[in-house]
């Protein structure tokens, strides 16, 4: 009913809105524009919730298929849409489903720029990383331990990524920095 009754509000009123909460806007926001084209019911919102589960098990088409067998990738697929947490997120009208797309993309996105040596390969881990935090604190949390990880692995490696990813993880932290 929460997520419901923000979404009457407009856009600027939900960002005052979670301002005053725990919460970050964008899963509001996202759901905002959604029952916006899609219309405002129950139904429509659970929808949304859905498609971010079909997001998550999408990740095993793309990336996880390129560097798992495809079997290996169809699981974890299937697994997506089986688990208890994946059922609950995908029907309840909150973020956690997004939340949880998110946060994959982002540790995935590490993961490619790790192996691939791209400076380019920062950017979607970048952007991840800030969707999972204006999505749910623990996205915040989530994105903070990644990002630390991450940078410590690189810079013990001597990985050609350091600076590169230095300054990534310094773009997320001036982009939150106003949240």
């Amino acid at each position: 009913s929460y997520s419901m009754a923000a979404v009457e509000h407009s856009f600027s009123e939900i960002v005052t809105l979670m301002a005053g909460d725990v919460h970050p806007p964008l899963y509001l926001l996202m759901l905002k524009a959604w029952v916006s084209v899609i219309g405002a019911t129950p139904f429509a919102a659970r929808a949304w919730s859905a498609l971010g589960i079909i997001a998550l098990a999408g990740l095993g088409i793309y990336p996880l298929r390129l560097w798992w067998s495809t079997s290996r990738a169809l699981t974890y697929s299937v697994l997506c849409f089986i688990t208890p947490m994946a059922v609950l997120a995908g029907r309840e009208i909150r973020m956690y489903s997004w939340l949880a797309f998110f946060v994959t993309a982002a540790l995935l996105s590490a993961w490619m720029a790790w192996s691939t040596r791209r400076r380019r390969a920062i950017v979607p881990l970048v952007l991840f990383t800030l969707a999972a935090a204006y999505t749910h604190i623990f996205g915040v949390m989530a994105s903070g331990f990644l990002w630390a990880v991450f940078l410590a692995a690189l810079i013990v490696r001597r990985h050609p990524l350091t600076r590169a990813a230095a300054i990534g993880a310094g773009l997320v932290l001036l982009a939150y920095l106003p949240w």
